[in-house]
């Protein structure tokens, strides 16, 4: 087990750059992997990133989505129209608001991206057990604090 750091200097300009750095290679790591698994399950990068969107929220409102993939209407729109006539998403309308409609995956979709999250898992699962279990709750919170839109 490593040692803990000193909570007095997680705060220092000089971690908080250590911290950001450290982020933006875990996203160049995971980007890597998701833009060779989008060859292999033929789509592209951009769609890929919104199907796992979709799959992390099920039922999410285009609205909703729309704001969580920081898209212009238009893109959005042309994209979730490709995938639904690919058979990869289904849009539907939920609850007493008939304006808004609901994205979900599709079976096709579900399965199309299994792989790429099967990769995407293990990469985060070596992580961990790298790091072990104390690693895990403090990614998470100090992760999903930065990812609230």
């Amino acid at each position: 087990m490593k040692p803990l750091s000193d909570p007095r200097r997680f705060l220092r300009d000089e971690e908080l750059d250590v911290g950001i750095t450290l982020i933006l290679g875990a996203e160049r790591r995971l980007v890597g992997i998701m833009t060779q698994m989008a060859k292999e399950v033929e789509v592209s990068p951009t769609d890929l990133r919104l199907l796992i969107s979709i799959h992390g929220e099920p039922g999410l409102t285009v609205r909703g989505l729309r704001r969580r993939m920081v898209a212009t209407v238009p893109t959005l729109a042309r994209q979730l129209g490709d995938l639904a006539k690919r058979g990869l998403i289904d849009r539907r309308q939920e609850g007493d608001d008939k304006r808004e409609r609901c994205v979900f995956l599709s079976d096709a979709g579900a399965a199309r991206i299994e792989p790429v999250l099967d990769a995407l898992r293990s990469a985060l699962r070596d992580a961990y057990r790298s790091e072990g279990v104390e690693a895990v709750g403090g990614t998470r919170d100090v992760l999903s604090v930065i990812a609230k839109v």
